[in-house]
């Protein structure tokens, strides 16, 4: 009789048991997917790898801030400081408005600054292409 639960099927038996290679406990077989260990496996293999994958992004050599950003920070510092209960969402509106407020002489300071930074990234690419090339 070809019955439910009998026989040679694929399905495991209920009453199947292993023993957990990492925590040394038996486990039904119908349930090893769901013991601790191996999610906890599944846990650290994901860890890993996401820090695998932050390290080869890391490696990247960001872009510098533009004048915008540059201003930006000093002003969010500044305002911050003066008006220390002020909602945060606010900040990055006023911010714009005072650099649209500004004079291009005003902007010239953190235009400078940018260009600044642009040119020790760029010197910075360059010798780290050098480099590929004195490795090949």
């Amino acid at each position: 009789m070809a019955g439910r639960g009998h026989g040679g099927g694929g399905s495991p038996k209920s009453n199947e048991f292993v023993i957990c290679e990492g925590c040394n406990k038996n486990v039904a077989v119908a349930f090893i997917s769901m013991h601790s260990c191996s999610r906890l496996d599944a846990k650290i293999r994901f860890k890993l790898e996401s820090k695998v994958a932050e390290t080869q992004t890391e490696s990247k050599k960001k872009k510098p801030p533009t004048a915008f950003y540059i201003f930006m920070s000093d002003f969010r510092k500044t305002y911050q400081k003066e008006n220390p209960y002020v909602n945060l969402k606010d900040v990055p509106k006023l911010g714009g408005e005072k650099w649209k407020s500004f004079t291009s002489d005003e902007k010239q300071v953190y235009w400078d600054s940018a260009a600044q930074l642009m040119r020790g990234y760029n010197m910075s690419l360059e010798s780290s292409e050098s480099d590929e090339e004195d490795e090949y």
